[in-house]
């Protein structure tokens, strides 16, 4: 008897040492994703039609959680304790990357791309409100003197694709390099090209390297006045652009934060 029961225990060791052991789940909680919106003179620079919100985990990197949803919220079950990061992306196509560039016509008419991204660790179920900032800069011309004469005016060597966050943009694609292109989508020629001498809106992607230029055409004549570097966000106002001679215009640009989206964030 002494020598089965000291072979059945050594087969009970065995077999518990080739068991697989298991893993404890984690705890999870459910975390309310919502971009807020305040009020705008335009409400098209506001609008959100759809919401991407990506998840990762500080410490490697790695996704923990995506979501594509129409409208401004959705709800995402997390780890709890867990130290995490997360970027909301707004009105962009789907399958876009957050780690790539945004292609300016990506947006449309009502609804421009706008980012945002925030981190922390949840304890409990918890809502986060989170700012998002539009890609795009503004250019409003106010004024033209003289006008008579006007025929257009439009944003030249204007760029393509912006990242959706900091950092280089190595795309080469430029809008109306040579001149105004009237082939552009509807959507791109109406950001670019304007038959107003006053009071005209123009939109388009960030260019710090200051490239970008507004062109106004009078006749055969065309008056070139560079921009300075564009950031997104943003609204550059040409309260008034008087042009004196060929060689010299004179412009006074005012730069203002473009209206943004609601800043609260709350961690519970």
């Amino acid at each position: 008897m002494k020598r089965v029961t000291l072979l059945s225990l050594a087969a009970l060791l065995h077999l518990a040492a080739c068991s697989p052991v298991e893993e404890t789940a984690e705890e999870v909680v459910t975390v309310d994703f919502r971009a807020g919106t305040t009020k705008s003179a335009v409400e098209d620079d506001t609008a959100i039609r759809c919401l991407d919100i990506f998840v990762y985990r500080s410490d490697t990197g790695a996704l923990e959680a995506h979501i594509r949803t129409e409208g401004k919220s959705a709800s995402l079950e997390l780890p709890k304790g867990v130290a995490l990061e997360w970027i909301l992306l707004a009105n962009a196509p789907e399958g876009a990357d957050p780690a790539l560039c945004s292609k300016m016509e990506d947006n449309s008419s009502g609804y421009l791309v706008m980012s945002g991204r925030g981190s922390g660790s949840f304890a409990k179920s918890s809502s986060v409100s989170l700012k998002l900032s539009r890609l795009m800069s503004k250019v409003v011309l106010e004024k033209l003197t003289p006008c008579e004469g006007f025929s257009r005016a439009y944003l030249a060597d204007v760029a393509g694709t912006c990242p959706y966050f900091e950092g280089p943009d190595t795309s080469r694609v430029r809008y109306n390099v040579a001149g105004a292109d009237m082939s552009l989508s509807p959507f791109l020629k109406a950001c670019l090209v304007s038959s107003s001498c006053s009071e005209a809106e123009f939109f388009c992607y960030p260019d710090p390297s200051a490239r970008t230029a507004l062109v106004i055409e009078m006749g055969e004549d065309s008056y070139r006045a560079l921009l300075p570097p564009l950031k997104g966000n943003t609204t550059y106002i040409i309260k008034e652009l008087v042009i004196e001679s060929r060689k010299e215009l004179c412009i006074t640009i005012q730069i203002n934060p473009w209206e943004e989206v609601d800043s609260s964030c709350t961690l519970e």
